[in-house]
């Protein structure tokens, strides 16, 4: 088989879809498929300008939409397959289109895209005029969890007969799964969006006035807004950790107390389940993706609201050393629904029906 993977971003990885598209192509290369992957030149500023891969090329791209005039000339034909991340962009919009009615199988991963606020004016015209059309030439919608399969079935009138649930994986490093180092912080790792609701956490934590605990993000200071920013400088207790290594990444989840992520929507949460592989306890926000890949009995959940967030940090706070260990532990015990072994055998299956 012959595969054509299209995706907006690629690795070095910059966040939930570009660390699933790397973890897919070793199940492209465990099944034995012949893969490549064209990718737009998104960047930020963790992303090497000068990462190659001989799998990968990258084109030019040109505003939010993600408008690629260099794509065509990539869209063989001849490919078996084309799996292509989200929708609603220039590139995933015309690859399907560029494929439609032809012997080439369409495979969409959109990654929730469309469940945001974000940029809701145009959505609801792309929503109403593009989106159905082209769910209608697609063969497979690959979905993480059912409650994403329940959204695109609901308001876009998928067929659940083109639906498969493949969640991402996660590989479970023995070596950090039993840690039980605890430095007394918590631990927040992701980009700064306007889902993350880092202005909330950091309020939150402010109003604790606690001595014991720090708060670490994952953010440097150009990425937040001058508000904000002057919240965290009267801190001494909350630290910019700023773009960090995969390694660095390990050694934060060994160490921390706890992972903490608070949002309005995601996809997947890959984080969470990165965190329950170091056998960390989870505080996060009541979201139903989260309610369904984790157990909740390993997890702290709150509404977004100041108030909220801050009543269960200090909840978390006065559990007993061992109630924290015992989430941890059962946080572990989940992540095993996760395995690689699993996830590959969905994927086998689904390759085996295609051809």
């Amino acid at each position: 088989m012959r595969l054509l993977e299209i995706t907006r971003s690629y690795f070095p990885s910059i966040g939930g879809l570009e660390q699933f598209v790397y973890n897919r192509t070793k199940v492209y290369k465990d099944i034995g498929i012949d893969y490549k992957i064209i990718s737009t030149d998104f960047s930020t500023p963790k992303r090497s300008s000068n990462y190659s891969d001989e799998n990968t090329i990258f084109i030019k791209q040109y505003t939010r939409y993600n408008i690629t005039p260099s794509l065509n000339g990539y869209l063989d034909k001849s490919y078996d397959t084309i799996s292509i991340n989200q929708i609603g962009r220039f590139f995933s919009d015309y690859s399907i289109w560029k494929y439609k009615n032809t012997k080439t199988k369409i495979i969409l991963t959109p990654h929730l895209s469309f469940h945001t606020k974000r940029f809701s004016g145009v959505k609801k015209i792309v929503n109403g005029i593009i989106i159905k059309f082209l769910f209608k030439k697609i063969d497979v919608l690959i979905c993480f969890t059912e409650y994403e399969a329940n959204f695109w079935m609901k308001n876009f009138g998928v067929k659940k007969e083109k639906i498969k649930i493949i969640p991402h994986y996660i590989n479970i490093d023995e070596s950090s799964s039993s840690s039980n180092e605890d430095k007394k912080f918590f631990l927040y790792i992701g980009n700064y969006e306007k889902n993350k609701r880092i202005d909330l956490l950091v309020e939150a934590f402010n109003e604790l006035k606690q001595e014991e605990y720090s708060l670490f993000l994952t953010l440097n200071k150009s990425m937040i807004d001058k508000n904000l920013f002057e919240k965290i400088q009267i801190n001494p207790k909350i630290k910019l950790l700023g773009h960090i290594s995969d390694e660095e990444k390990d050694k934060l989840l060994n160490e921390c107390s706890a992972l903490i992520l608070p949002s309005d929507y995601e996809a997947f949460g890959i984080v969470l389940l990165e965190a329950s592989a170091h056998s960390k306890p989870i505080l996060c926000s009541s979201l139903e993706v989260f309610k369904e890949i984790l157990n909740e009995d390993g997890v702290i959940l709150f509404q977004n609201r100041v108030d909220s967030i801050k009543n269960n940090l200090r909840g978390f706070m006065e559990l007993t050393d061992q109630q924290k260990k015992n989430m941890g532990t059962i946080n572990q015990m989940n992540v095993e629904r996760f395995s690689y072994q699993k996830v590959f055998g969905l994927y086998k299956k689904l390759f085996e029906e295609l051809v």
